[in-house]
């Protein structure tokens, strides 16, 4: 408990002496811990219909535990966190908020372990494949569970899509985190997320290592919690 209160103090103080991405009416916090490992970064980003899109890296607060905040304009929406374990699987959680007034606030806990725990019986999968410089094909491969899935690809800079099998075109060298979000029928979620590469030749994953990019983002931080759990990537 006193951890809680100590992330929900820093984010205040962060609302209230920084200012937020966005100047929207409804507040909420994303926060939680990140089981079976320390001092890694956290991605969250918003859900499809969620405004503003956004995506920021939740820093490691202590022990474990993340904290942003987000100023939104939805008053209803949803939030994705997710992390690389050291082991190379992908750790994810997501969940929903609903606000009924205007300057209220949301508190959405989330849960990210590196334990090795793959018991879920739906598993998010995809594979990634070129068909022209700077051009890649996502093609889902997600399986178990009760069909038929719900699938929502969380792309970089905040974009999502509802397509089955989206292509991508990227901009010059860089490194792209994208995650593809699987729900069956059942209500069982699960979350596959890749690391795309792009080459100054426009190959995607290039077998050489890319140059070092230098990059950066401006943000709070915030959690949530509704599934958990890891996944392989």
């Amino acid at each position: 408990m006193r951890s809680f209160i100590r992330l929900i103090f820093l984010g205040i103080t962060v609302l209230a002496f920084g200012h937020l991405r966005a100047q929207g009416p409804y507040i909420v916090y994303v926060y939680g811990q990140l089981d079976g490992i320390s001092g890694q970064p956290v991605t969250v980003q918003t859900m499809p219909g969620t405004l503003p899109a956004q995506t920021v890296i939740a820093a490691d607060t202590m022990d474990g535990y993340f904290v942003a905040a987000f100023a939104m304009d939805s008053y209803t929406g949803g939030f994705l966190a997710f992390s690389i374990c050291e082991d190379g699987t992908t750790t994810a959680d997501s969940s929903v908020y609903t606000l009924s007034t205007p300057l209220d606030t949301a508190f959405i806990e989330l849960h990210l372990s590196c334990s090795g725990d793959t018991s879920t019986p739906c598993q998010a999968c995809f594979t990634v494949t070129q068909t022209a410089p700077f051009t890649a094909d996502f093609t889902n491969c997600s399986s178990g569970g009760t069909p038929p899935y719900t699938n929502v690809w969380l792309l970089p800079n905040g974009a999502t899509s509802l397509d089955q099998q989206p292509t991508l075109t990227f901009d010059g060298t860089s490194a792209n985190d994208i995650c593809l979000q699987s729900t069956d029928a059942m209500g069982c979620t699960n979350v596959s997320c890749q690391t795309v590469y792009v080459g100054a030749d426009g190959t995607i994953n290039p077998t050489d290592p890319i140059p070092c990019l230098a990059n950066f983002e401006i943000g709070q931080a915030y959690s949530d919690t509704s599934n958990g759990g890891s996944s392989e990537t």
